[in-house]
C-alpha cells in the first residue's frame, strides 16, 4: 500500500468517526421515560394518543366498552357504544314499560358500577419497526352516578381524564409538540 492510499484511509475513518460522533450529539433525543428506566424509541414517525374505556359491574366484572378510541375525538365511538349497550339491554328480555333510550340509560338500569378510564400513547419507530411501543399513561377507575345519564357520567369522566392527563401527554409527544387545548363540550 502506498502513502497516499495509507493517509486516504486514515482520513476516511477520522471523517466517518467524526459524522458518527455529531450525528450522535445533535440527533433528536427521543426517550420516554418509564417505570422500569428509560426507552430510547429512535427516529418517531408515528404517534396516536388513545383510551380504552371499561365498564365494571357489581360484582367486579370488566366489560370492554370502547378499546382505541383517539383521545382528542372520542365522542363518536362512545355514542355508538352507549347505543349498543342499550340495544342489548333492551334486547335481553327487558320489559317494554322498563325498556330506555340512549340518553335515560343510567348505570343501575345497565347493571354498571365503575368506569376505568385507560389512556396510552402507540409510538412506530426506528427501533419499534415491527410492533409500536405503547407508553402507558395511567389508568383511572371512577365510580358512575346511578341517578344520571350513563352517557353524562362518562363525558364527565371523559373529560375529566382529559384535563388531568394534557400536559402529561404533551411531554411525551414527539412529533406534535403543540399546545393541547380543550374546549368544555367541544367533542361532542
Amino acid at each position: 500500500m502506498k502513502n497516499w492510499q495509507a493517509i486516504a484511509l486514515c482520513l476516511s475513518i477520522i471523517v466517518s468517526v467524526a459524522a458518527s460522533a455529531f450525528y450522535l450529539k445533535y440527533e433528536p433525543k427521543t426517550l420516554v421515560a418509564t417505570n422500569f428506566g428509560t426507552v430510547d424509541l429512535g427516529k418517531v414517525f408515528a404517534e396516536k394518543v388513545m383510551i380504552d374505556i371499561v365498564l365494571i359491574d357489581h360484582s367486579g366484572n370488566e366489560e370492554s366498552f370502547v378499546d382505541g378510541i383517539n383521545f382528542y375525538n372520542s365522542s363518536r365511538p362512545i355514542v355508538n357504544a352507549l347505543v349498543e349497550l342499550n340495544n342489548r339491554r333492551n334486547s335481553s328480555g327487558v320489559e317494554s314499560k322498563y325498556q330506555t333510550s340512549y340518553s335515560k340509560l343510567n348505570a343501575s338500569r345497565a347493571n354498571k358500577e365503575k368506569l376505568k378510564i385507560r389512556t396510552y400513547i402507540t409510538y412506530h419507530s426506528s427501533n419499534f419497526k415491527n410492533i409500536p411501543y405503547t407508553l402507558l399513561l395511567g389508568e383511572e377507575t371512577h365510580s358512575l352516578k346511578s341517578y344520571a345519564p350513563l352517557r353524562d357520567s362518562i363525558y364527565e369522566i371523559v373529560d375529566s381524564s382529559f384535563e388531568t392527563k394534557k400536559e402529561q401527554i404533551a411531554s411525551n409527544l414527539f412529533m406534535t409538540r403543540v399546545c393541547i387545548e380543550f374546549k368544555s363540550g367541544a367533542t361532542r
